[in-house]
């Protein structure tokens, strides 16, 4: 006979009970579990336990499920973080219509860029502001989703508690069935009537049913683990509820305090800038001003200090005029000279004509 397999040890549960201790009332019990398991059907060796491994299956399928939606629903609100805090940096702001004193103000070139930085700040500021209130909406949603899930981890974690139970029962039950057979093999061998191949196959039998229950220890195994692994996903939801509600109570009331504050100083430093600017535009203008009237003033003055005709402009004429004179004077002088020289040269020309004339009569 082959030596009795040994299976994975197991010291938690039911199953750290040793069997040759249980009476016989229990026995009796867990053997009931084994009546449909037929020595001459080795069919019957897989649909032992196999109604309570569909319900193991479709438990693995809503914690994954559940695993899937927590992850999902954790980077969703991480996301929203990360869209806000990169909002609050860079924000598109949109075109506001402008109060009538922030008309006046935008006339005013110096002013007029300061008006616009402060209209874009508010924008932003109050995109953030609806933002943050989204976010806090965000959270609580959150929160009530890991407690929800928490409730259905629950359920799953008890159904499982009750699984491994049921499932120990099988293995015990498949225990206790497996010494019977080893009972009937020993039966089988000591009778030489018997035929080899019958010995055969219920050897066998025997061992593809220590393999089904190998499986099942196994998967009780599995599922003590997934026991844990629901603890941690609990544990892991309880830590974002009370987050939430630390974001919530705490975190998000200081945003808006810390909002609220930015604003303030924003406004003051835009009261200051524009003040200044105001200021600025105003001293300029004062400047320029008394400049320009300084200027008027003093060439009004000068106009009307003039004379209608400048002594700079009487001396040049008086001195054209006097040259004119003198180079009149001169010019008759001249003409009176040469008219003179020209009388004596004509009358010694006659003269010498006439001596050349008589000179030539006495010839």
């Amino acid at each position: 006979m082959e030596k009795e397999k040994e299976f994975p040890e197991i010291t938690t549960g039911k199953l750290a009970t040793d069997i040759s201790l249980l009476s016989d009332e229990e026995k009796k019990k867990y053997i009931q579990l084994t009546k449909n398991v037929d020595t001459h059907d080795v069919n019957s060796i897989q649909n032992y336990g196999n109604e309570l491994s569909r319900i193991v299956s479709s438990n693995g399928d809503s914690i994954l499920q559940i695993t899937q939606s927590n992850h999902t629903n954790t980077d969703d609100a991480v996301s929203y973080v990360t869209d806000l805090l990169a909002e609050v940096n860079d924000c598109n702001i949109e075109k506001v219509d402008q109060s009538n004193f922030s008309k006046i103000l935008m006339r005013i070139p110096l002013v007029k860029k300061f008006v616009k930085t402060y209209e874009k700040q508010v924008m932003k500021y109050k995109s953030v502001a609806e933002n943050i209130s989204n976010l806090s909406n965000k959270i609580v949603n959150t929160k009530m989703i890991a407690l929800r899930d928490n409730n259905v981890m629950q359920r799953i974690f008890d159904n499982n508690v009750e699984y491994i139970s049921q499932l120990d029962d099988l293995i015990i039950g498949g225990k206790l069935r497996l010494k019977e057979i080893d009972k009937d093999i020993e039966k089988l061998q000591a009778d030489s009537s018997v035929e080899p191949y019958v010995v055969q196959d219920m050897v066998e039998f025997k061992a593809q049913f220590e393999k089904r229950i190998n499986d099942m220890m196994i998967t009780r195994h599995v599922m003590t683990q997934d026991l844990l692994q629901i603890r941690a996903l609990q544990n892991n939801n309880t830590s974002i509820a009370v987050k939430a509600d630390n974001i919530v109570n705490n975190v998000i009331p200081i945003w808006k305090n810390q909002l609220a504050i930015a604003i303030i100083m924003n406004n003051q430093e835009a009261s200051v800038k524009a003040a200044k600017a105001v200021s600025d535009a105003t001293n300029k203008m004062l400047v320029k001003n008394a400049e320009k009237l300084k200027s008027n003033t003093i060439s009004v003055a000068r106009e009307q200090a003039r004379t209608v005709i400048d002594i700079e402009t009487l001396r040049k004429t008086g001195q054209l005029l006097n040259e004119t004179v003198q180079e009149y004077r001169q010019i008759q002088k001249e003409s009176e000279t040469n008219r003179k020289e020209i009388e004596n040269t004509v009358r010694e020309l006659s003269e010498q004509l006439g001596k050349t004339l008589i000179e030539s009569a006495q010839l």
